[in-house]
């Protein structure tokens, strides 16, 4: 089984007529004799080095955990705009994260218009996939994680709020934009944002406020300087955060928005709802302090 290259043929191919050419000698095994870099940049039409799921137009990445069992979750990784999902895994690195927890990890390469928007088509397409690897790896269903980089980080948000009965907890870095409705009690959340975008502040503001005012547990924190990158310090909190989810680990301190104050889970009430952060273990808590 092909395992962390994630890199796709329609990425690099050089065309149909090479593809072609190298499957005239396919009866020989000559084909699959050629290494799989070779194959790749051949301009090979479909996915080569990374095991992938077509939905109509749209290539699904997905990668394999070194274990799993019937009970594994699967982690949705959306990348920014027009990414391929290849990329996407490539720049998350979340591999050791998912072989820790037997976690498949799958990265939609939407393109194209309102991608962003579930309802319309993307949303259906995502479902698809999800029931294709669940049966191909025969997995009971289990709810899923989502998180995103930009426009896959409005991705995750929007896709949660379209199907959250199919979803654990959603997290995102620099999101651009937000969905105008609340639920109330919606699962846990993770918002990070460098400097780089600073028009979409106060409607994030608006959201988190509005989030945790519901009843959401949501964790935010800022990287200064970072600009949009989707950067160490935001990925770094990302694989912790999504650690603890996968760990089903309890909130053990809260912090707050601003003052930084840090106080135990049994005092949570001396932070005001709407600008309390929560901490599984000191790990988190030290980041989101740095």
């Amino acid at each position: 089984m092909q395992r962390n290259t994630v890199l796709s043929g329609l990425e690099y191919g050089l065309g149909k007529t090479m593809a072609c050419f190298l499957r005239m000698f396919s009866p020989w095994g000559i084909l699959g004799k050629i290494p799989a870099v070779f194959v790749l940049f051949a301009g090979v039409s479909n996915t080569v080095s990374a095991d992938s799921i077509r939905v109509n137009d749209v290539e699904f990445i997905y990668r394999v955990p070194e274990k799993y069992d019937p009970e594994s979750r699967i982690v949705v990784v959306f990348g920014g705009r027009d990414w391929p999902g290849g990329k996407t895994l490539k720049t998350c690195r979340f591999d050791a994260l998912a072989d820790k927890h037997g976690a498949f990890l799958l990265s939609p390469g939407f393109r194209g218009p309102k991608y962003r928007e579930p309802e319309v088509w993307s949303g259906k397409f995502l479902k698809s996939a999800v029931a294709e690897l669940e049966k191909k790896y025969k997995l009971k269903p289990q709810k899923l994680l989502f998180y995103g980089y930009a426009e896959g980080g409005e991705c995750a948000n929007r896709f949660y709020f379209w199907m959250p009965e199919r979803v654990r907890a959603w997290g995102a870095h620099d999101c651009t934009g937000y969905p105008g409705k609340l639920m109330r009690n919606p699962f846990p959340a993770l918002i990070t944002r460098g400097d780089g975008n600073r028009s979409l502040l106060e409607a994030e503001q608006r959201f988190i406020v509005g989030y945790r005012s519901a009843g959401g547990s949501l964790l935010r924190k800022n990287f200064p300087g970072a600009g949009r990158d989707w950067g160490t310090g935001s990925l770094e909190l990302a694989r912790l955060w999504l650690d603890a989810v996968l760990s089903e680990e309890r909130v053990q301190e809260y912090g707050e928005d601003e003052t930084l104050r840090v106080v135990p889970v049994s005092r949570k009430k001396d932070i005001e709802t709407e600008y309390r952060n929560p901490f599984y273990n000191s790990k988190i808590r030290d980041l989101w302090l740095r």
